[in-house]
């Protein structure tokens, strides 16, 4: 009788010990996704911000300018029109935008 009461005890203990540890495991994954995604926003921030001031550039001091060149996969996507400028900064699933209006 005493015997079957430890082992229960035991597998119980060995149960919510592995639950604990998978749970931990999926709030780890959970962060290092978050941190991934905010390192993809600021990139992308970045790229945006680049794009504005290319457009400025541009349209004050040499229209013929080339278009920046990202080396860390991020792009720019610019539209100008005379009252405004619009940039779209991208890098991996994180997309953020920028508008300069005159």
């Amino acid at each position: 009788m005493k015997g079957q009461a430890m082992l229960i005890v035991v597998l119980t203990l060995s149960a919510l010990l592995g639950m604990s540890t998978a749970l931990s495991g999926l709030l780890v994954a959970y962060e290092l996704r978050q941190t991934a995604g905010l390192t993809q926003s600021a990139v992308a921030i970045y790229a945006a911000d680049s794009g504005i001031e290319y457009e400025l550039y541009r349209k004050y001091k040499n229209v013929d300018y080339p278009a920046p060149v990202f080396h860390n996969s991020a792009s720019v996507r610019t539209s100008a029109t005379p009252a405004s400028i619009r940039s779209v900064g991208q890098s991996g699933s994180a997309a953020r935008a920028f508008e300069y209006t005159f």
